[in-house]
């Protein structure tokens, strides 16, 4: 073996050693916290209405949890998903869990976990949809509501959510949480600078 060819793989393995000693981010930060709701109302959460949130973000994330101040009056199966926005109302899905609530007369946060949802800067709605055998409700009255919300109805024609921001009973501030991880922008930036300087190493020592 090239004695140059040698010592240029054990640059590369202290390289490899350097860019993995960089600490890596393995717990989530809280994206969005609305509060613990404090209001008299209770948005109705059934097969026939689904509610969502409109919220942004600024860096790249992986999304590990969304929860919902959540009154499970019947029980059931309730799903909760990311949508893209469109003209200010939620779009298409881009990412959904389902959960199994248990029947419950008290609110508490109740939601999914253990997700990998990857989102790219940008406006998203976190939504709260209808089953067929879940009914329940958020309540309203968070301390730090995100901007707007929406609510649906079931198209008899489409058989699909119509969504609408509109509403004559108030606000609909109820309660959101959601929780992720920053890419690693900055382990992948390191590492493409050490792969640059090895290029120019093995240019410079005439290895190929």
């Amino acid at each position: 073996m090239n004695p140059r060819l040698r010592w240029s793989s054990s640059i590369v393995a202290s390289i490899a050693a350097v860019v993995l000693s960089l600490p890596c981010r393995t717990s989530a930060d809280t994206l969005i916290d609305t509060g613990t709701p404090v209001g008299f109302d209770t948005w109705v959460l059934s097969p026939d209405q689904s509610l969502a949130a409109q919220f942004s973000i600024a860096n790249p994330v992986t999304i590990t949890s969304v929860e919902g101040w959540i009154l499970p009056a019947w029980g059931g199966t309730l799903g909760i998903g990311i949508a893209l926005d469109s003209s200010g109302l939620p779009g298409a899905n881009l990412f959904r869990s389902t959960t199994e609530l248990d029947e419950a007369w008290d609110s508490s946060w109740l939601g999914v976990s253990s997700l990998g949802w990857g989102l790219s800067p940008g406006t998203y709605w976190v939504t709260f949809d209808y089953s067929l055998d879940f009914g329940g409700g958020m309540q309203s009255g968070a301390p730090q509501p995100l901007g707007t919300y929406a609510w649906s109805y079931l198209d008899p024609v489409s058989n699909l959510p119509a969504w609408s921001t509109l509403t004559d009973d108030g606000p609909m501030d109820f309660g959101v949480r959601i929780a992720g991880v920053p890419d690693g922008g900055m382990t992948v930036a390191m590492l493409g600078l050490a792969m640059s300087g090895l290029v120019w190493l093995r240019r410079r020592l005439g290895v190929c």
